[in-house]
C-alpha cells in the first residue's frame, strides 16, 4: 500500500511511533523491577533475620568459650563419658520380658487360666527381676503340671508357689513367684 502522507508527517509519524513504544517500554521496565523488588523483600528480610540470630548465636557462644577454662570442660566431659558408660553397662543388664512373658503364656494348659502378671524390677544387684502370675486352674494336678514346665523352663532361676495353692482339689486360686 502506498504512504500519500507528507514527508513531514511521515518523520513525525514514526517520532511518536519511537516514543509511545519507549514510554510503553519504560513502564513495563519499571513494573518488573518494582514486582522484582516487592519479590524480594520477604527473603532479604529472611535472611537478614538469620544472619542476625547466626551473629547473636556466635557472639554467646564466643562469650561462653572465653568463660569457662578447661578444667571445666574436662569435668563435663567426663561426667558424660561416665553417664554414657553407666547407660551401656546397664543396657547388657536388661532382660527380655516379652519372650518371658510368651513361654508362660504357651506353656498354660487350658484349663489354667491367668489373671494377673506382675512385673517387680531389681532394686539391687543382689536381688533378681521377678514375675509374680495368679489365676485360677480348673483342677490342682494341671496347676501342678503347669508349675513344673516352669520349673524345666530355663529362662526362670527360681519357681515359688506357696502351699496354699494345692489346699483346693478343684476351682484353684493360684500365685506363682518367678525370678528371672
Amino acid at each position: 500500500m502506498i504512504n500519500l502522507l507528507p514527508k513531514e508527517n511521515k518523520i513525525r509519524a514514526k517520532k511518536d511511533f519511537i516514543l509511545r513504544l519507549s514510554i510503553v517500554s519504560g513502564v513495563f521496565m519499571t513494573l518488573s523491577i518494582l514486582v522484582a523488588i516487592i519479590m524480594l523483600i520477604p527473603i532479604t528480610w529472611e535472611l537478614y533475620s538469620q544472619n542476625k540470630s547466626a551473629s547473636n548465636m556466635l557472639s554467646s557462644s564466643q562469650g561462653y568459650l572465653k568463660m569457662s577454662n578447661i578444667d571445666e570442660a574436662t569435668l563435663e566431659a567426663e561426667t558424660v563419658n561416665f553417664q554414657i558408660d553407666t547407660f551401656f553397662e546397664n543396657e547388657k543388664n536388661i532382660t527380655e520380658i516379652g519372650g518371658v512373658i510368651k513361654s508362660i503364656i504357651t506353656e498354660r494348659p487350658s484349663s489354667v487360666k491367668i489373671t494377673a502378671i506382675n512385673y517387680k524390677k531389681k532394686l539391687t544387684d543382689n536381688t533378681r527381676n521377678e514375675i509374680t502370675i495368679q489365676g485360677q486352674s480348673l483342677n490342682r494336678q494341671d496347676l501342678l503340671g503347669f508349675i513344673e514346665k516352669l520349673k524345666q523352663n530355663p529362662d526362670f532361676f527360681s519357681v515359688a508357689s506357696p502351699t496354699s495353692n494345692l489346699l483346693k482339689e478343684f476351682d484353684v486360686n493360684f500365685d506363682i513367684t518367678l525370678e528371672i
